[in-house]
């Protein structure tokens, strides 16, 4: 239950932020550098962002169906997990990497993303609904 609480709570923190048009002023001046994108998200958003990239789950979706998800976090690696696949996010420096995982736990596929990829994406609020 504490697991679905926190991904809850991240998720719906994320979309709040995200979509009230968190931003950096260099983000908003047009001007934005590197560091200014790394720093716009915390980890837990940038899993979540690659996530939903990913799995190609709308903001819409997610709510609707985040009480189906756990979630484990260990330092950079966020595990989200439903009862058919896991999405294991690696955050390291520019990049997110996502390994997509079958119900026992055997490696299907990954992509990795750039974080400024997924900021461009995401800026104006989460999903496509």
């Amino acid at each position: 239950m504490k697991k679905v609480v926190v991904l809850s709570a991240a998720a719906l923190v994320s979309l709040g932020l995200v979509g009230c048009g968190k931003q950096s002023n260099a983000t908003k001046t047009g001007s934005a550098t590197s560091s200014a994108v790394v720093d716009q998200y915390t980890k837990g958003e940038w899993a979540l962002m690659a996530y939903m990239k990913t799995g190609d789950i709308s903001a819409h979706d997610l709510k609707k169906n985040v009480d189906q998800l756990t979630l484990k976090h260990k330092g950079n690696r966020y595990t989200l997990k439903n009862d058919v696949q896991s999405f294991v996010c690696e955050i390291k420096g520019s990049q997110v990497k996502v390994t997509l995982q079958d119900a026992d736990g055997q490696d299907l596929s990954d992509v990795s993303y750039t974080k400024k990829e997924l900021a461009k994406q995401y800026r104006g609020g989460f999903g496509h609904d």
